[in-house]
């Protein structure tokens, strides 16, 4: 049960890292001083946005895998 609680805990700060990199990259796009620099970012922007919001889904995922009905026998396999 502490197990489960701490990586609950470690993937809570991975996802709140995750979302604040995410409002960087996007502000960071949005606040270009032309519109043809800002269109320039956004090709950077979206591979970083699109894997940032797969570290989060990945995240949510493991938390509710961890605390099915078999999560604790996932972790005694670990």
């Amino acid at each position: 049960m502490l197990l489960q609680c701490f990586l609950t805990f470690v993937v809570l700060l991975i996802c709140g890292g995750a979302v604040a990199a995410l409002a960087t990259v996007i502000t960071w796009q949005e606040q270009a001083p032309s519109a043809a620099i800002r269109r320039q970012r956004l090709l950077g922007v979206v591979p970083i946005s699109s894997f940032l919001l797969l570290i989060l889904l990945g995240a949510i995922f493991s938390v509710m895998l961890l605390w099915s009905g078999r999560g604790a026998d996932l972790l005694a396999t670990l």
